[in-house]
């Protein structure tokens, strides 16, 4: 979602052991505004 395009343009990036990251766009196949 739109947090993943924030964190694709950050330098140092911090989450937990159990954080993931999705990009639903991808299983629609259009390209994400990353």
């Amino acid at each position: 979602g739109g947090g993943v395009d924030l964190v694709c343009a950050t330098d140092i990036r911090f989450c937990t052991d159990d954080a993931f990251f999705v990009i639903k766009e991808t299983e629609l196949g259009i390209t994400a505004d990353v």
